[in-house]
């Protein structure tokens, strides 16, 4: 081995052993003061420094290029959601986006009824119908900084408007309506794509055990979140109008688990296009929304 390239691989083992103990400095720091979003991000660092895969920090992303497979909820198409103040973030980001990657459980079925005769040992099973159960989707939601922060408040407002009906008095042509039918999709064409769901419920873990974070909440002269490029890749790239009702102050959790149950919402029209051929051969799972 030449002098130089001796040099060389000592300057690189010297630079590595460096940034490692930077980021196990910083780690430890995150570590006593509990911030949970700065451990999640330096921890992946460190694990991709010695690991050999240097790609950088690992940042909490609302918005994405082509072949996001990410989970996404589409927003109503209707007016009264996507000119709310509230979930401008969600609108920004094309719909609520599970920042980091949740579980995701769903039950596919076949009940059959069971027929029994004299003298038999085993039953015939007579198929009565096929069914698609819960979509379950279970994620975890990290605050670090108030850009996240104000993206938390407007994903949990988002949740609890589209579990209500336009009930009560100033609700324009959608009076009377139940609440919208949605489009759910991840982890690419042939998974979820664009499955017509309703939000059957939602919970949100308000943990004793974590830490909270204050985020403001701003009306009048500021009138913006700002842009939302530091920590989630810009979803804004610009202005996004205040919240609404007067502004105040709202202390988000730095991590929340959130479960959202969705139900298959097919309608007859819909269903009165199914053929099993198309199903089978793929066509109605990547354009048809079926699962």
């Amino acid at each position: 081995m030449s002098f130089k390239k001796t040099l060389s691989t000592v300057r690189n083992t010297a630079s590595t052993v460096s940034t490692g103990l930077r980021l196990g400095n910083q780690l430890a720091a995150d570590v006593k003061s509990g911030n949970v979003g700065r451990i999640l991000r330096t921890g992946s660092s460190l694990l991709g420094l010695f690991s050999g895969d240097s790609g950088g920090t690992a940042k909490a992303s609302f918005t994405g290029a082509g072949g996001d497979w990410r989970c996404r909820l589409s927003m109503p198409s209707h007016p009264l959601f996507s000119s709310s103040p509230v979930l401008s973030p969600i609108r920004q980001s094309n719909g609520l986006v599970w920042p980091y990657t949740p579980t995701v459980s769903i039950i596919h079925s076949a009940q059959y009824n069971p027929i029994s005769h004299t003298h038999t040992n085993y039953p015939f099973q007579a198929y009565r119908n096929s069914t698609v159960d819960q979509i379950n989707v279970n994620g975890q939601f990290f605050v670090e900084t108030e850009e996240e922060g104000k993206y938390w408040i407007a994903m949990l407002h988002f949740l609890r408007s589209v579990t209500k009906m336009a009930y009560g008095n100033n609700n324009g042509d959608i009076q009377g309506s139940p609440p919208p039918v949605m489009r759910f999709s991840g982890y690419g064409d042939y998974v979820f794509n664009n499955v017509p769901v309703v939000v059957q419920q939602f919970t949100v873990d308000l943990s004793p055990d974590t830490d909270y974070i204050s985020v403001n909440v701003d009306s009048g002269a500021g009138n913006a979140l700002g842009e939302i490029s530091s920590a989630i890749n810009s979803i804004a790239g610009g202005s996004i109008p205040s919240f609404g009702g007067g502004g105040g102050q709202v202390h988000v959790p730095v991590s929340s688990l959130v479960n959202v149950t969705l139900l298959p919402a097919y309608s007859r029209r819909e269903q009165a296009k199914f053929s099993l051929k198309d199903f089978v051969n793929g066509g109605l799972v990547k354009g048809g929304g079926y699962i």
